[in-house]
């Protein structure tokens, strides 16, 4: 196999791999793993329970056209090797819940695309009326401070950008 490093600073690091050209942001996290968490609590209506679900309303950049914040899954890098630990820091971090791990259910890895290495651990979790939530700690970086969270419907959940939110929505068959 041809391998050469192409373009590498302390955010990213571009390869190329036999005519293929691979990304990776070695900040993010050193081993390539990230968590991707869906939390949802059932509502119920005047004719039946409907879902909402828990979005972190962010500015993503790459993804505007205009600067608002935009639906993302609750998500962050996975440094100890550990992602369901990992998913459940980041549900109180950009969520506010502390939600024991055994009410996690993982829903298998994605790759979010063919030239990167980064493996994605996807999560959902119930939230339940007797849950509280604290305030959101974030985890101190400059943008994090202006996102929030925000329980949404499932229509708003569909209409948001992000695609992890699809994927865990249609595995979780929610």
């Amino acid at each position: 196999m041809h391998r050469k490093v192409l373009f590498k600073n302390r955010w990213l690091t571009v390869v190329e791999l036999d005519n293929w050209f691979i990304a990776t942001e070695p900040t993010r996290s050193k081993n390539n793993m990230a968590v991707a968490v869906l939390p949802y609590k059932k509502v119920k209506t005047s004719k039946h329970y409907e879902n909402k679900f828990l979005s972190r309303f962010e500015l993503n950049p790459a993804h505007m056209t205009s600067l608002s914040h935009q639906a993302s899954i609750i998500t962050g890098a996975c440094e100890t090797g550990d992602p369901l630990y990992h998913a459940k820091m980041e549900l109180l971090e950009e969520g506010g819940y502390n939600i024991p791990e055994d009410r996690f259910k993982f829903l298998g890895i994605v790759s979010p695309i063919k030239t990167s290495r980064t493996r994605l651990y996807l999560y959902t979790v119930q939230i339940y009326r007797t849950d509280i939530q604290s305030a959101i700690q974030g985890d101190g970086g400059t943008h994090e401070q202006k996102e929030y969270a925000k329980w949404i419907d499932r229509n708003q959940m569909i209409a948001a950008k992000d695609p992890y939110i699809h994927t865990i929505m249609l595995r979780a068959k929610l």
